[in-house]
């Protein structure tokens, strides 16, 4: 089971058409381990989706993003957080509206 997330790496980007919220999707095949190994990896990787956005990155890539809403949709393929990790990702989600995005975790 691997235990670390490509940290550098946007996994998805999908943008509605004629407008709506951006996803940046982190993609999640894996059971959740709760160490901190796989949460450390996991919030580098939100980080680096923040600075993504932040930087203008998404919108160099996309330039339809341009002053749309933006989230990071956690896709889950097999099984929702453990409990350590939905508690790390509770504390990210209530920081990211600071940065104008927000956090979403799906099954």
């Amino acid at each position: 089971m691997p235990e670390m997330f490509a940290a550098e790496v946007v996994d998805k980007v999908t943008i509605p058409q004629g407008g709506g919220t951006v996803d940046l999707q982190i993609l999640q095949p894996d059971p959740w381990s709760g160490t901190e190994t796989q949460i450390g990896s996991l919030r580098e990787k939100i980080l680096y989706y923040v600075n993504f956005v932040l930087d203008g990155l998404l919108v160099d890539a996309y330039p339809q993003a341009a002053g749309l809403n933006w989230r990071i949709v956690i896709i889950c393929r097999s099984g929702m957080p453990d409990g350590r990790t939905s508690r790390a990702l509770e504390t990210l989600a209530a920081n990211l509206p600071h940065y104008g995005g927000q956090l979403v975790v799906t099954g």
